[in-house]
């Protein structure tokens, strides 16, 4: 969901409205229309790889319901599917991984004079407290004094995780033999949909080792 605003109200500081699944060739114009008013806008994208982000949505699609349900992984170039309140139609969950991410990784590079950040999901269970101090630097907040760490599940229903858990799934990859993904023919086939040029973009350093999002398709 978006709205345009005038500019009195850009340079009042209301630059933009979004719902997160913003398609992001939407946030574009937003976006364009900020730099037009000389506001500076700071915009956090969180991303993930393909394959954990994919058994992911697959065990709790919420608005992706439609790409999800009633549809095998294997057959996710058949799928139609649209996500509401204008988050775009895609052919299953490798277009739309595909989009989202590469759309965001774009605006980052049409926009420099805005400041948009990619913020890794891996890094994020590795590494919380140095990103959070990224994001607070970023939104010009305050530093971060006594940052505790939660360990136990962020929510009570579906199958939540803690961190411990979370750590296992970056480490070790433990999602590449969840949904089937242990078949190297089914996992062939999906990565054979992705997007691998964004994929080889985005580089995590894991345990001392650097790892693109390409791995899930190289383990």
């Amino acid at each position: 969901m978006t709205h345009q605003l005038n500019a009195a109200q850009m340079h009042d500081g209301y630059h933009c409205h979004f719902w997160k699944h913003t398609d992001p060739s939407a946030i574009d114009g937003l976006l364009q229309q900020a730099s037009e008013h000389g506001v500076h806008v700071t915009m956090l994208a969180m991303v993930r790889s393909p394959l954990a982000e994919i058994t992911a949505w697959e065990k709790a699609a919420y608005d992706l319901g439609s790409c999800v349900k009633g549809h095998k992984l294997e057959e996710d170039e058949q799928r139609r599917c649209t996500i509401p309140r204008g988050g775009g139609t895609y052919h299953g969950l490798t277009d739309v991984w595909n989009h989202y991410t590469a759309g965001y990784a774009k605006l980052a590079e049409k926009y420099p004079e805005h400041d948009i950040k990619l913020v890794e999901y891996e890094r994020l269970v590795l590494e919380p407290e140095a990103v959070f101090t990224e994001i607070s630097k970023a939104l010009k907040f305050a530093e971060i004094a006594n940052f505790q760490m939660i360990q136990e599940p962020a929510k009570h229903h579906g199958k939540p995780t803690g961190r411990a858990e979370a750590l296992r799934h970056v480490i070790d990859m433990e999602y590449l033999h969840q949904d089937g993904l242990g078949n190297e023919g089914l996992r062939s086939k999906i990565c054979g949909m992705l997007d691998h040029d964004t994929m080889k973009k985005i580089v995590l350093n894991v345990n001392g080792e650097q790892r693109s999002y390409e791995t899930d398709c190289a383990a």
